[in-house]
C-alpha cells in the first residue's frame, strides 16, 4: 500500500513539474508570495490570504495584500463542522488588533457575547452582523483579550443562542503566544 501510494506520489510530482515548466514564461515569474497559507501553532493557527482590492472605474488596481489571522477553530462533537472561529487580526486602517467571533447563526440577540474566565465575565463583545448561515462578534482591544485569555484559568467564550440557553466554548491558550506573533510578522 505504501509502494502504491509512494509512486502515486512521484507520478503526482512528475506531472506537476512538467505542467510547469510548460507554462509561459510570465506564470512563472510570479510573486513567490502563496495566495493561501497556514501554520499551525499548538491549539492555533496563523492563515493568510492574498486579497485583490477591485480596481475603481477611475485608477488602477491596488497590489494585492496578505491578510492574515490567528484562528482557533471549534467544531461540533458530533459531525466535526464548524460551530465557530475565533479570530485576531490586524485592522487594515491603523493597524491594531482586532478580535472578531464567527459562530452559527442560531443566536440571541438577548445579551452580548462575551469573553469569560470560567463563570467570571471578563469583557462584553458586540454582534456585528448575520450573513450566510453564521454571525459574527467583535470585541474591543485585541491586545487586552490576548492577555485576558493568556491570564485566565480556565478562558471561555459565551453567547447566547435562540432556544435561551448560553453556549460555552472552551478557549485553548496553547500556542496563542506564538500565533499572535507570527501574525505580527506576516502582518509587515
Amino acid at each position: 500500500m505504501l509502494v502504491r501510494n509512494l509512486t502515486a506520489l512521484v507520478a503526482a510530482i512528475c506531472i506537476g513539474t512538467m505542467a510547469a515548466t510548460a507554462l509561459p514564461a510570465t506564470a512563472q515569474e510570479a510573486s513567490p508570495t502563496p495566495s493561501r497559507s497556514s501554520e499551525s501553532f499548538g491549539d492555533w493557527s496563523v492563515d493568510c490570504t492574498l486579497a485583490v482590492t477591485p480596481a475603481q472605474d477611475d485608477g488602477p488596481q491596488d497590489a494585492p495584500r496578505r491578510v492574515c489571522e490567528a484562528v482557533q477553530v471549534y467544531s461540533s462533537t458530533n459531525n466535526r463542522a464548524e460551530i465557530a472561529r475565533l479570530a485576531f487580526g490586524r485592522d487594515a486602517e491603523d493597524g491594531a488588533i482586532v478580535v472578531a467571533m464567527r459562530f452559527i447563526a442560531d443566536v440571541s440577540f438577548g445579551s452580548a457575547p462575551e469573553l469569560a474566565d470560567g463563570t467570571s465575565a471578563l469583557l462584553a463583545g458586540s454582534i456585528t452582523r448575520c450573513t450566510g448561515g453564521f454571525c459574527f462578534a467583535q470585541f474591543e482591544s485585541g491586545e487586552d483579550v490576548a492577555q485576558l485569555l493568556l491570564g485566565a484559568e480556565n478562558p471561555t467564550i459565551r453567547y447566547p443562542v435562540s432556544s435561551g440557553q448560553v453556549l460555552t466554548i472552551g478557549v485553548s491558550t496553547d500556542g496563542l503566544t506564538e500565533a499572535l506573533e507570527t501574525l505580527e510578522a506576516r502582518s509587515q
